[in-house]
């Protein structure tokens, strides 16, 4: 998404996607609606009560990573309804850290896992120090439940907060696919280069995928997922209509 697009909220790869898709108008006005510029006192009070929240980033060459931040309830604040404040520490080789500088826009997906409530965030980060960053909201607004798994008795170590996302290789060996061939969650970053053109600034979104394990295919050198019906927004296939990388990280039982 484009937070800076004053007659609609989504940009051309997302409008592009919707229309080959048959989306109707009617999804359009509607999000003009449902997408906020701000937050609304439920989402603020839903992020607050979070113990982890998955962030999208981007490096300067377009290059997307998903990360998991974890934290005691309250790690993440708002202090008006602009502003998103998370205090998280991060791993040393977390590649968030490459990422996160003043100015770099995230995608934030809040998620309980136990209830399988969601809510989305955009926007951009105005500071950053040791101890976590704070954000201006460009876009925030609600996701449907639909394909989320329940899970109970989540740890900051079983969802790999600590553990570094990127792993380069030019083939799926058979342990990588074992994993991904039997998660029943993963979520996928993207992201597109900024509406303002300035070299290496990326709008980026993070987005969840789940389904029975197996719902997910796997070869030596692609994956394919399916691609189920959800808020008709494609944001993430808009996304890649334009800027055709990603990272997933999986989870499985």
């Amino acid at each position: 998404m484009v937070p800076e697009r004053a007659s609609s909220p989504f940009h051309s790869g997302e409008l592009e996607v919707q229309r080959r898709a048959g989306v109707d108008d009617n999804i359009r006005k509607h999000a003009k609606v449902a997408i906020r510029k701000e937050m609304p006192v439920q989402h603020r009070d839903f992020f607050t009560n979070l113990t982890y929240v998955f962030v999208g980033s981007a490096d300067k060459d377009g290059r997307p990573s998903a990360s998991v931040l974890t934290g005691p309830r309250g790690f993440i604040s708002s202090p008006n309804p602009t502003r998103l404040l998370v205090r998280a520490g991060r791993s040393a080789d977390n590649t968030l850290n490459e990422n996160l500088v003043a100015g770099a826009n995230l995608g934030l997906l809040g998620l309980d896992l136990t209830n399988r409530r969601r809510n989305r965030l955009n926007g951009r980060t105005v500071s950053v120090d040791a101890d976590g960053f704070e954000l201006i909201v460009h876009q925030s607004f609600g996701n449907c439940a639909k394909y989320i798994e329940i899970r109970k008795g989540i740890t900051a170590d079983g969802l790999g907060s600590g553990q570094k996302p990127r792993f380069e290789f030019k083939q799926l060996n058979d342990r990588v696919k074992h994993v991904i061939q039997n998660a029943d969650t993963f979520f996928v970053a993207s992201c597109t280069p900024a509406q303002d053109r300035v070299p290496g600034t990326y709008d980026c979104d993070i987005s969840h995928r789940g389904g029975r394990p197996g719902f997910v295919l796997a070869s030596d050198h692609e994956i394919t997922v399916p691609d189920f019906s959800g808020n008709l927004y494609f944001n993430t296939l808009g996304n890649f209509s334009v800027h055709p990388y990603a990272l997933h990280r999986f989870f499985d039982r």
